[in-house]
C-alpha cells in the first residue's frame, strides 16, 4: 500500500474509547498485539482475560454479573453476601464448598420470582429442569437403572 493510501486510511476508535483520549494509533497497536480495552480498567489487556465479546476482564466481569444479577432478583450485596453465610458459604443442595471465585446460582420461585437460595451450577440446572417437570427425576433414575444396552 502505497503512503498516500495509507493516509487515507485512518484507523476509527470506537466512540466508547474517544473519549479516554485513545489515538487511533494506540488503538490500532493494541488490536495487532491481541490486546481489548476493559471499560472498568480504563486500559488495553490481553484478549485472553476476556470472555468473548464481553466489554469486561474477567475479573470485572464477574463482579459485574453478580451486580445485575442481585438487581434482578432485588438483591443488595449485603443480603447476598448474608444468605451465602447463613449457608455456611456452600451450595443449598450440595454443599459443596464456595471457593471465593463461585459464581453462584441465585435459585427462585419462578412463579413470584421469591429467592430461595443459593446454588452452584451443577445443582441449579437439574433443579430448573425438575421444576418444569416433576416426572423428569422418576424418568432420570428409571434411565440409570436400566443398565447398558451395549455390550461391555
Amino acid at each position: 500500500m502505497s503512503e498516500k493510501a495509507k493516509q487515507r486510511v485512518q484507523v476509527q476508535v470506537p466512540s466508547r474509547l474517544a473519549g479516554q483520549g485513545i489515538t487511533g494509533a494506540d488503538y490500532a497497536a493494541a488490536k495487532k498485539a491481541g490486546e481489548k480495552w476493559c471499560k472498568v480498567c480504563g486500559a488495553f489487556l490481553p484478549r485472553a482475560l476476556f470472555r468473548n465479546t464481553q466489554a469486561y476482564c474477567e475479573e470485572h466481569y464477574t463482579i459485574h454479573h453478580r451486580g445485575e444479577t442481585l438487581k434482578k432478583y432485588g438483591l443488595t450485596p449485603e443480603a447476598f453476601a448474608s444468605l451465602l453465610a447463613e449457608q455456611n458459604h456452600r451450595c443449598a443442595i450440595c454443599a459443596v464448598q464456595d471457593s471465593g471465585e463461585r459464581n453462584w446460582n441465585v435459585d427462585h420461585e419462578h412463579t413470584t420470582g421469591a429467592v430461595r437460595g443459593l446454588l452452584c451450577r451443577g445443582c441449579n440446572v437439574p433443579l430448573h429442569k425438575l421444576e418444569r417437570d416433576l416426572t423428569w427425576a422418576a424418568k432420570a433414575i428409571a434411565y440409570l437403572t436400566q443398565g447398558s444396552r451395549l455390550a461391555a
